[in-house]
């Protein structure tokens, strides 16, 4: 009986692997004539047809306002959101530090490089003599009577 069985068994295994073979082949068919049995051309029926859609314009009229609900519909909705809102109970959540490191510092120190990286170029300006009056005489008076020779300094006009 258990011969029976044992030759049943590998009877079907070779059937299984002899089958997956044969339709694991590549099976190659011959080339086949072309048969021009559709007598229009179906790619330019094709292409009208998308030309046509794109170039349709739809112009719908206006319809005519009827004010059929005697209530107003927003404010309805406004009220109902509100009030399911406000009788939402939410329990305060326990606070969970899973986070090991400060993101606060990782955004900041990231803005910081990132702002220090980037590069101006700027071009030379003129130089123009918008102050009226000699800054290194301001900067280089003497302790004793800064606001006289300040004074001075001011409404005396400086040639550069």
């Amino acid at each position: 009986m258990k011969t029976n069985n044992y030759s049943t068994a590998l009877i079907a295994i070779f059937t299984l692997i002899f089958s997956a073979s044969v339709f694991a082949s590549e099976i190659n068919f011959k080339e086949e004539a072309y048969i021009n049995d559709i007598p229009f051309d179906t790619e330019m029926i094709y292409n009208n047809l998308m030309n046509e859609n794109i170039a349709a314009t739809f112009s719908f009229n206006d319809e005519a306002y009827i004010n059929d609900i005697p209530f107003d519909t927003e404010e309805v909705a406004a009220v109902y959101f509100d009030e399911n809102i406000v009788s939402l109970d939410f329990d305060e959540e326990t606070y969970v530090d899973d986070i090991p490191f400060n993101t606060s510092a990782i955004a900041t120190d990231y803005l910081y490089k990132n702002a220090v990286q980037v590069v101006f170029n700027f071009e030379n300006e003129e130089e123009i003599n918008d102050i009226p009056f000699n800054t290194h005489m301001v900067i280089h008076t003497d302790q004793t009577d800064n606001s006289a020779v300040f004074y001075s300094a001011i409404y005396t006009p400086v040639a550069f």
